[in-house]
């Protein structure tokens, strides 16, 4: 519930123009990567399959940790919610 408070506080941070001052340029191939290595196992775990295919990196300007989390989520929904 803390780190679902912590997104959301970031989140109005970034709207407001507060927290853009502190994005950083980031590999978002990357971060992605991350994110579906931590989820393989569960979804190899239920019979599922995580087929990611970078094509090289990505730099954009942003936060990494609300990137993660919104991929995070995406990709729990799916194994959630996808037969």
């Amino acid at each position: 519930v803390i780190a679902i408070f912590n997104a959301l506080l970031r989140l109005v941070e970034i709207d407001t123009g507060a927290r853009r001052a502190g994005f950083t340029t980031m590999d978002a191939a990357a971060v992605v990567a991350d994110v579906c290595e931590f989820y393989r196992p569960l979804a190899e775990s239920t019979g599922k399959i995580i087929d990611h295919r970078p094509s090289g990196p990505l730099r954009i300007k942003g936060d990494a940790l609300l990137l993660a989390q919104a991929v995070a989520n995406l990709i729990d929904n799916a194994l959630k919610f996808i037969p």
